[in-house]
Order: structure tokens, then C-alpha cells, then sequence
């Protein structure tokens, strides 16, 4: 299925307006890096900046999480009918792959 949302990779930055901290999640790798979105602040700068950082991540993880469907649709069709050939390394790196995404949605990469 074809998506419709701006593709990544996205990044989360920060932008001093007067005193406040303006968070902004961009597109990152091209020339203009548009704006995908701007987190103004609320009364906790954490809160905003964890919002910039998770929708930064939103690509990234909706990849990995298609790619994570289909390998469990394939085990449980090789489970149903007997034909193991899907290889446990490739259920370990789709489990890296979505705990290197929720690191970076925390904003810990």
C-alpha cells in the first residue's frame, strides 16, 4: 500500500523564539528540509520536546512496524502449515529495529 505522508527520515529541533523553545520536527537529507510540524510550548518543556522527538520518529517506526507485520503473518502461515523456514535472527532484528525506533521517540538517539 502506497502511503501518503511525507517520507523520511524526520528529525526533531529546537528553535529559540524570544524566551520560549519552539520544537520542530523537519525532513531531514534534502534541500529546504520542510517543516512537518512546529510543538510550541505547554507548560512543560519536556513534554513538548518528547513530542517533537516521537513525531520525528513516526516514519521510521511505521516502516518497522509493516516490515514486523509481515514477518509475523509469514510465522503464523509457517505455523499453520508446518513449513518452518522463517529464521529466528529475523524476528531479533526486527526487535532491534523497533527498540533502536522507541529509543529514538523518547529522544534517546
Amino acid at each position: 500500500m502506497e502511503t501518503k505522508f511525507t517520507k523520511g527520515p524526520w528529525a526533531a529541533n529546537v528553535w529559540t523564539c524570544g524566551r520560549r523553545s519552539v520544537y520542530k520536527a523537519l525532513r531531514t537529507g534534502n534541500r529546504g528540509t520542510p517543516e512537518i510540524a512546529e510543538i510550541w510550548p505547554t507548560h512543560d518543556d519536556d513534554e513538548h520536546r518528547a513530542n517533537a522527538n516521537l513525531i520525528a520518529a513516526a516514519p521510521e517506526m511505521y516502516e518497522s512496524l509493516e516490515k514486523a507485520w509481515h514477518a509475523l503473518i509469514d510465522a503464523a502461515e509457517e505455523l499453520t502449515t508446518g513449513n518452518h523456514h522463517t529464521p529466528p535472527e529475523l524476528f531479533m532484528d526486527r526487535a532491534a529495529s523497533i527498540d533502536a525506533l522507541l529509543a529514538k521517540a523518547r529522544g534517546e538517539q
